[in-house]
């Protein structure tokens, strides 16, 4: 029995995937004899997959290439005419009047720019930019190399001096058919599209209600009971059961981004030192600087460990980007299970915090009093709630921006943000105090690794 992989469903027509269920169902039932290197068990398991693949299919009759909220356009006067270059294996060519090799690798969408009145802003495809090349001093430089470009991007620039950047893109996916936007981007390069409104249109069609608007009162009609998030979008919205199913289906089968490269920008970190304090202010492992014309650039771990075309670009405070990507599948699974330099899982580190943390209760953000329940646990970190007016055990809410990559209820960060504030009996009743649950009781740090603190940071673990 050939092996079935995710890699090659994907690869396979909706007939081929239909076709294949069928065969499969078919020789599930036929029974034995089976042939060799076939088991009952084994074709359970290819059926299971195949009908997983089919229910997803069925659930995205819309394109997932708009499946995010946020996605950089890259806007130019005739996308079909690079869409057809990329097609043919040859070199398509933008031009700019600025670097942009800080973008070096993010995915783009390709939108036309208007030139007619009237003219609709129109996505076509979804490429990458794969590389810069050095700067020229003006179109005549590029000889044989003009036919790569627009003819209409070659006027827009042929009266310009140089420096002229030139930039290679790379075809992930066309549209069978070019996709309507709401309104045209500002940028050609840098901007961002908003695709929610049409994301929630393409995905659950208006005319088969699958969704409805949250009323002001904030409950769900019987109709539509489940009050979710939409995958990739902060919006609420009431669903059928069936679209809830479907929702909550594709969010279990994405794996989730991860933080490959934090970008800051010179014009707010002035030096090395300054980018360096933000990181460490913000408890994320600091690696090897790398400096660039306009930024300072921290990368996590190696690109090549990210799928193709899953890189994302997002702005989580002034002057700070983070690029993240979905892991391969083969990197997958040691970053869902990821240990400590001690070896411990993230079940065994947060059962460390709890034990360090638990001779506290927080409120109002101050660390006032004894908890007189073991089971609070707040002492030592910043607790995050995705609704305000939430409380969990005796925790409130403290100020602060939930972090990009905070993907549950209850956020938990154990960094340097989240220091003890003492009322004055506290403070000279503990003061001085060393001992293996503190690193010093001034700013109240929790004894664990760099390696640890990351653990917990990116863990999906609620605790209540």
């Amino acid at each position: 029995m050939a092996e079935l992989t995710i890699e090659a469903l994907a690869g396979m027509s909706d007939q081929e995937v239909t076709d294949l269920q069928a065969r499969l169902e078919k020789r599930l039932e036929a029974g034995a004899p089976y042939g060799e290197g076939e088991n009952p068990a084994g074709i359970e398991a290819q059926l299971k997959m195949v009908k997983k693949e089919a229910r997803r299919r069925k659930s995205r009759e819309s394109d997932p290439d708009l499946k995010e909220v946020r996605i950089r356009a890259l806007k130019v006067p005739n996308p079909q005419f690079l869409i057809d270059r990329m097609k043919k294996g040859q070199e398509a060519l933008v031009l700019s009047g600025a670097s942009h090799e800080t973008l070096a690798g993010e995915t783009f969408i390709l939108v036309n720019e208007i030139i007619k009145e009237g003219e609709p802003p129109l996505a076509f495809a979804r490429v990458t930019f794969s590389q810069q090349d050095q700067p020229i001093r003006n179109v005549s430089a590029l000889g044989n190399r003009k036919s790569s470009v627009d003819p209409l991007m070659l006027r827009e620039f042929q009266a310009r001096k140089g420096p002229l950047f030139v930039l290679k893109f790379k075809l992930l996916k066309a549209f069978a058919t070019p996709k309507k936007l709401p309104q045209s981007p500002p940028g050609r390069f840098s901007s961002f599209i908003n695709f929610e409104e049409s994301e929630l249109e393409e995905a659950f069609h208006l005319r088969d209600t699958h969704w409805v608007p949250v009323p002001e009162s904030g409950t769900c009609p019987s109709t539509h009971p489940t009050k979710l998030k939409f995958p990739g979008t902060d919006t609420m919205r009431c669903f059928t059961p069936s679209a809830a199913d479907s929702i909550r289906s594709q969010e279990q089968e994405r794996p989730s981004l991860k933080a490959q490269t934090y970008v800051l920008s010179k014009e707010r970190f002035k030096t090395v030192a300054d980018a360096n304090k933000w990181m460490d202010d913000n408890d994320v492992p600091r690696t090897k600087v790398d400096e660039k014309e306009d930024t300072f650039r921290y990368r996590q771990f190696s690109p090549d460990r990210c799928q193709e075309g899953s890189q994302r670009t997002t702005r989580i405070t002034d002057g700070v980007q983070i690029v993240g990507c979905r892991l391969k599948p083969e990197f997958r699974e040691q970053a869902d299970q990821p240990k400590s330099k001690k070896g411990l899982t993230v079940e065994q580190s947060l059962k460390t915090v709890i034990e360090q943390g638990r001779k506290f209760s927080q409120e109002e953000a101050n660390f006032q009093e004894r908890a007189s329940d073991p089971a609070v646990v707040c002492g030592v970190c910043r607790f995050y709630l995705r609704d305000p007016s939430s409380e969990i055990g005796r925790c409130q809410v403290v100020d602060g921006p939930i972090p990009w990559f905070a993907t549950s209820d209850l956020y938990i960060s154990a960094d340097a943000e989240a220091r003890a504030v003492f009322n004055p009996g506290m403070q000279e009743k503990y003061d001085g105090r060393r001992g293996p649950q503190f690193k010093a009781l001034k700013d109240n740090k929790v004894n664990i690794s760099d390696d640890e603190r990351q653990i917990i940071m990116e863990s999906k673990a609620v605790w209540h």
